[in-house]
This record gives C-alpha cells, sequence and structure tokens, in this order.
C-alpha cells in the first residue's frame, strides 16, 4: 500500500521469515522424503562415466579437487570482482543497509540459495559416482559438517561477510581431521566411515574354554592342585 506517496510492501522479508540453517535442514528433509517415496527407498547405480570421472586422475591429481578448485575461483572472483558481488557481500553483511541503497534484498537472498542448490547438486553427483552405489541418505553426513566448515571460515551463523578461500580451507582442514581421527580408530561421526571399518574388521566367533587337562605325572588325586600349578 501507499502512505505519502511512498511504497510499503506488507510483505515480510525472506530474512526474517526463517534463517539459512533452518531452511536448509528442512528442504533437506523434505526433499529426502520425496525421493525415497518416488523411489520406494531403493537406490540405484551410478554410470560408468561418472565413476570413472569421479575416481580417476589428471596429473596425479583427482578430478574431484579440479572441479572443486574451479568453484572456488569461479565464485571468489564474482564476489571480489564484480559488482553484483561486492552487492552481494554489501547485503549479505547488512540487509537493512541494502534496502536503504535500493538494492533488492529478497532477490539477492533467493539467488544465494539458487547458487547453494546448485553447489550441494554437484558434490551430490560426484558424491554418487565416487561410491557408485550411493544409499539414499548417504549425504546426512555431510550436512552438518559443511555449515561447521562455513563457520570455522569466519561466516558468522546468521550469516554477515566471509571468504570463499578461507571456507575452503576449513572444509579441508575438517576432511584431513576426520582422515587424521580415523587413522587412529577414534570414533567419527561419520555412518559411511564407520560402515566400512565395521565391514573390514574380522571377529572371531566365541569358543568356550577350552578345558585344561593335568600332565600325564600327576596322580588323579592331585589333578586340581596341578592345574592351579599351571595357572
Amino acid at each position: 500500500m501507499r502512505r505519502s506517496g511512498v511504497q510499503i510492501s506488507e510483505a515480510a522479508p525472506i530474512e526474517k521469515c526463517c534463517s539459512a540453517l533452518i531452511a536448509t535442514l528442512a528442504v533437506n528433509a523434505l526433499l529426502l522424503g520425496g525421493i525415497a517415496a518416488y523411489s520406494h527407498n531403493t537406490g540405484s547405480s551410478a554410470t560408468d562415466n561418472l565413476s570413472s570421472f569421479a575416481i580417476d586422475k589428471t596429473l596425479g591429481i583427482p578430478n574431484t579437487v579440479f572441479v572443486a578448485l574451479t568453484f572456488i575461483v569461479a565464485f571468489g572472483f564474482i564476489l571480489s570482482r564484480t559488482t553484483g558481488g561486492r552487492r552481494f557481500t554489501a547485503v549479505s553483511t547488512s540487509a537493512q543497509a541494502g534496502r536503504a541503497a535500493g538494492l533488492r534484498v529478497d532477490r539477492y537472498t533467493v539467488t544465494t540459495y539458487v547458487l547453494a542448490a546448485m553447489c550441494y547438486a554437484t558434490a551430490g553427483i560426484l558424491l554418487a559416482g565416487y561410491v557408485r552405489t550411493p544409499a539414499l541418505d548417504i549425504g546426512n553426513p555431510y550436512l552438518l559438517a559443511t555449515i561447521t566448515a562455513v563457520v570455522i571460515g569466519g561466516t558468522p551463523l546468521g550469516g554477515g561477510r566471509g571468504s570463499v578461500i578461507e571456507t575452503a580451507l576449513a572444509a579441508l582442514f575438517l576432511t584431513q581431521l576426520t582422515a587424521f581421527t580415523d587413522a587412529l580408530s577414534a570414533p567419527v561421526d561419520d555412518p559411511a566411515r564407520a560402515g566400512r571399518r565395521d565391514r573390514g574388521r574380522r571377529t572371531r566367533p566365541e569358543r568356550g574354554r577350552r578345558r585344561r587337562r593335568a600332565p600325564r605325572n600327576c596322580l588323579p588325586a592331585e589333578a586340581k592342585t596341578c592345574i592351579k600349578a599351571l595357572r
């Protein structure tokens, strides 16, 4: 509606409706339920081309590293060298200041979710190719890990100014920390690693205690004494 020639929107801003963390968890639950209903809780195998691309190396470096570097360089350049990236940084730092400057905050917010979904989809496709036969919930262990990497990288949990390179370094640090704790056989909150470790661990079936026999030179009356001496 209009008051004194100024147009006032009665719709609530997107960032006031729900936080990014709650929106991420909610959409993940909805999508996981929809996929489970569509596929009847039955997974499928990745194609041979996708598996070979996710597993193979180029110049001794995994192809997934090149994909990650491409995204890091592209988004780092956009945020720091373009006008849209600077506006996005201003909006993420202060939405009220962005509105005062005449920026469409809701448009930048929706664009952020779309670009994030594109990155998540790319990571999920590469993970499916690496595992070859992924389960429906294979991405659950990485849900909160991504949020942890963002916070360690210096971005406030409620939103604000951040760095793509610092977030990437934080993700690399968490990956190395998880590999280090897994090498030490420490408990890691990663069902995929725990499942592989449990399958690879060989355990012998329990057997009853073997009954010890007294030596031949012991008399029948002294059998118990001889057995105690052997212990």
